[in-house]
Protein backbone atom coordinates (compact mmCIF):
# COMPACT_ATOMS: atom_id res chain seq x y z
CA UNK A 1 0.00 0.00 0.00
CA UNK A 2 1.40 3.36 -0.79
CA UNK A 3 2.03 6.07 1.76
CA UNK A 4 -0.72 8.59 2.17
CA UNK A 5 2.17 11.51 1.86
CA UNK A 6 3.56 10.15 -1.66
CA UNK A 7 2.27 12.28 -4.34
CA UNK A 8 2.97 11.40 -8.20
CA UNK A 9 3.89 13.93 -10.86
CA UNK A 10 3.40 12.98 -14.23
CA UNK A 11 6.54 13.96 -16.83
CA UNK A 12 8.11 16.61 -14.27
CA UNK A 13 8.63 18.07 -11.27
CA UNK A 14 6.57 20.65 -10.70
CA UNK A 15 3.36 20.54 -8.86
CA UNK A 16 2.60 23.91 -10.54
CA UNK A 17 3.17 22.53 -14.20
CA UNK A 18 0.52 19.58 -14.03
CA UNK A 19 -2.45 19.30 -16.62
CA UNK A 20 -3.17 15.27 -16.69
CA UNK A 21 -5.59 14.01 -19.34
CA UNK A 22 -5.94 10.91 -16.51
CA UNK A 23 -5.26 10.89 -12.79
CA UNK A 24 -1.57 11.31 -12.05
CA UNK A 25 -0.83 11.72 -15.85
CA UNK A 26 -0.72 8.88 -18.02
CA UNK A 27 -2.27 6.55 -20.50
CA UNK A 28 -6.24 5.19 -19.03
CA UNK A 29 -6.66 5.01 -16.23
CA UNK A 30 -3.55 7.26 -15.55
CA UNK A 31 -0.47 6.33 -13.22
CA UNK A 32 -2.25 7.23 -9.91
CA UNK A 33 -6.14 6.84 -10.53
CA UNK A 34 -6.49 7.15 -6.66
CA UNK A 35 -4.81 10.56 -6.22
CA UNK A 36 -7.87 12.48 -6.77
CA UNK A 37 -8.89 14.73 -4.03
CA UNK A 38 -5.46 13.69 -2.15
CA UNK A 39 -3.75 16.54 -0.06
CA UNK A 40 0.06 17.63 0.51
CA UNK A 41 1.43 19.68 3.46
CA UNK A 42 4.43 21.43 1.89
CA UNK A 43 6.48 23.85 3.58
CA UNK A 44 8.11 27.06 2.03
CA UNK A 45 11.11 25.08 1.27
CA UNK A 46 9.32 22.49 -0.25
CA UNK A 47 6.64 24.41 -2.05
CA UNK A 48 9.64 26.40 -3.70
CA UNK A 49 11.60 23.24 -4.85
CA UNK A 50 8.29 22.20 -6.30
CA UNK A 51 7.23 25.45 -8.17
CA UNK A 52 8.32 25.70 -12.08
CA UNK A 53 9.56 29.58 -11.58
CA UNK A 54 8.16 30.65 -15.19
CA UNK A 55 4.87 29.75 -14.21
CA UNK A 56 4.97 31.39 -10.56
CA UNK A 57 6.29 30.54 -6.78
CA UNK A 58 4.63 27.99 -4.38
CA UNK A 59 4.00 28.61 -0.86
CA UNK A 60 3.54 26.91 2.16
CA UNK A 61 0.24 25.55 2.39
CA UNK A 62 -1.98 22.88 1.37
CA UNK A 63 -2.45 21.68 -2.08
CA UNK A 64 -5.10 19.53 -3.40
CA UNK A 65 -5.50 16.93 -6.41
CA UNK A 66 -8.91 18.07 -8.71
CA UNK A 67 -10.47 17.62 -12.05
CA UNK A 68 -11.98 20.30 -14.10
CA UNK A 69 -15.66 19.95 -14.56
CA UNK A 70 -15.58 19.11 -18.12
CA UNK A 71 -17.91 22.22 -19.11
CA UNK A 72 -16.51 25.01 -17.75
CA UNK A 73 -16.38 27.69 -19.83
CA UNK A 74 -14.01 29.61 -18.25
CA UNK A 75 -10.51 29.48 -18.55
CA UNK A 76 -8.52 27.43 -15.39
CA UNK A 77 -5.70 29.66 -14.92
CA UNK A 78 -3.38 30.46 -12.18
CA UNK A 79 -4.58 32.75 -9.52
CA UNK A 80 -7.98 32.73 -10.09
CA UNK A 81 -10.51 31.17 -8.13
CA UNK A 82 -12.19 27.87 -8.30
CA UNK A 83 -15.70 26.60 -6.50
CA UNK A 84 -17.74 23.04 -6.10
CA UNK A 85 -20.34 23.22 -8.55
CA UNK A 86 -22.58 20.52 -6.76
CA UNK A 87 -22.53 18.35 -3.81
CA UNK A 88 -21.95 15.39 -6.40
CA UNK A 89 -18.89 17.32 -7.71
CA UNK A 90 -17.62 17.53 -4.11
CA UNK A 91 -17.86 14.49 -3.68
CA UNK A 92 -15.82 13.16 -6.47
CA UNK A 93 -13.38 16.44 -6.61
CA UNK A 94 -14.43 18.11 -9.30
CA UNK A 95 -14.27 21.72 -9.50
CA UNK A 96 -15.17 24.18 -11.99
CA UNK A 97 -13.64 27.43 -13.04
CA UNK A 98 -16.74 29.10 -13.42
CA UNK A 99 -18.43 31.58 -10.76
CA UNK A 100 -21.35 32.76 -9.71
CA UNK A 101 -23.82 34.14 -6.89
CA UNK A 102 -24.62 30.15 -6.17
CA UNK A 103 -21.46 29.41 -5.89
CA UNK A 104 -19.33 32.34 -4.04
CA UNK A 105 -19.97 30.53 -0.82
CA UNK A 106 -18.99 27.25 -2.12
CA UNK A 107 -15.06 27.81 -2.75
CA UNK A 108 -12.70 25.47 -3.34
CA UNK A 109 -9.44 27.03 -3.66
CA UNK A 110 -6.78 28.70 -6.05
CA UNK A 111 -5.07 27.01 -9.78
CA UNK A 112 -1.62 27.12 -8.87
CA UNK A 113 -1.51 26.61 -13.27
CA UNK A 114 -3.24 26.14 -16.24
CA UNK A 115 -6.01 23.30 -16.47
CA UNK A 116 -7.69 22.20 -19.27
CA UNK A 117 -11.42 21.20 -19.24
CA UNK A 118 -12.04 17.99 -17.98
CA UNK A 119 -8.44 17.02 -17.13
CA UNK A 120 -6.67 17.26 -13.60
CA UNK A 121 -4.48 19.18 -11.87
CA UNK A 122 -3.65 21.41 -7.86
CA UNK A 123 -5.24 23.89 -6.51
CA UNK A 124 -3.86 25.72 -3.19
CA UNK A 125 -6.77 25.18 -0.12
CA UNK A 126 -5.06 26.53 2.46
CA UNK A 127 -1.71 29.12 3.65
CA UNK A 128 -0.71 31.79 1.65
CA UNK A 129 -1.40 31.45 -2.24
CA UNK A 130 -1.13 33.48 -5.16
CA UNK A 131 -4.69 34.90 -5.79
CA UNK A 132 -5.58 36.85 -9.00
CA UNK A 133 -7.98 40.14 -8.26
CA UNK A 134 -10.18 41.93 -10.15
CA UNK A 135 -9.91 44.69 -12.47
CA UNK A 136 -10.87 47.54 -9.78
CA UNK A 137 -10.48 46.43 -6.32
CA UNK A 138 -12.64 47.87 -3.14
CA UNK A 139 -9.58 48.93 -0.57
CA UNK A 140 -6.07 47.89 -1.26
CA UNK A 141 -4.69 47.89 2.16
CA UNK A 142 -2.49 45.20 3.47
CA UNK A 143 -4.58 42.85 5.79
CA UNK A 144 -8.19 43.49 4.67
CA UNK A 145 -10.31 40.53 4.14
CA UNK A 146 -10.49 38.59 0.78
CA UNK A 147 -13.39 37.34 -0.36
CA UNK A 148 -14.41 35.62 -4.10
CA UNK A 149 -16.33 38.32 -5.91
CA UNK A 150 -19.96 37.77 -6.30
CA UNK A 151 -20.16 36.67 -10.09
CA UNK A 152 -16.70 35.73 -11.04
CA UNK A 153 -13.34 33.94 -10.58
CA UNK A 154 -11.32 36.82 -9.24
CA UNK A 155 -10.94 38.07 -6.00
CA UNK A 156 -11.67 41.38 -4.46
CA UNK A 157 -9.98 43.35 -0.96
CA UNK A 158 -12.56 44.76 1.22
CA UNK A 159 -12.57 47.50 4.41
CA UNK A 160 -13.35 46.41 7.18
CA UNK A 161 -15.36 49.03 8.12
CA UNK A 162 -17.17 48.46 5.11
CA UNK A 163 -17.17 44.80 4.56
CA UNK A 164 -20.11 43.62 6.30
CA UNK A 165 -22.58 46.65 5.41
CA UNK A 166 -21.19 45.96 1.39
CA UNK A 167 -21.86 42.33 1.33
CA UNK A 168 -23.98 41.25 4.15
CA UNK A 169 -22.25 37.50 4.47
CA UNK A 170 -19.09 36.34 5.12
CA UNK A 171 -19.94 33.33 2.83
CA UNK A 172 -17.05 34.50 0.40
CA UNK A 173 -14.31 35.53 2.48
CA UNK A 174 -11.48 33.15 1.70
CA UNK A 175 -9.02 34.93 3.71
CA UNK A 176 -6.61 37.92 4.29
CA UNK A 177 -4.23 40.20 2.30
CA UNK A 178 -0.63 39.45 2.45
CA UNK A 179 0.12 42.26 0.96
CA UNK A 180 -1.82 45.14 -0.64
CA UNK A 181 -3.73 43.87 -3.20
CA UNK A 182 -3.45 45.61 -6.79
CA UNK A 183 -6.41 45.87 -9.41
CA UNK A 184 -5.38 42.96 -12.13
CA UNK A 185 -3.00 41.61 -10.52
CA UNK A 186 -1.83 38.63 -9.03
CA UNK A 187 -1.35 39.34 -4.86
CA UNK A 188 -0.49 37.40 -1.90
CA UNK A 189 -3.57 35.74 0.21
CA UNK A 190 -3.50 33.99 3.37
CA UNK A 191 -6.39 31.43 2.58
CA UNK A 192 -8.37 30.17 5.39
CA UNK A 193 -9.04 27.00 3.96
CA UNK A 194 -12.79 26.85 4.59
CA UNK A 195 -13.91 25.08 1.74
CA UNK A 196 -11.78 22.45 1.59
CA UNK A 197 -12.78 18.90 0.75
CA UNK A 198 -11.04 16.89 3.32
Amino acid sequence: MAEPNVIHLSGNNFLNNQNDQYPGGGDSPGFAPGQVLKTKRLTNAQASALSKSSIGTLYAGIYQYVQLLSTASQAAVRGNACFWASAANYMSGIVTSDGGATLEGRFAGVFINVITAAYYGWIQVEGMASCAFKSSVSDTTDGNAVRVTTTTFTFDSVADATANATYGTSKGVVGVAMEAAASSTVSRVLLKGNGRNF
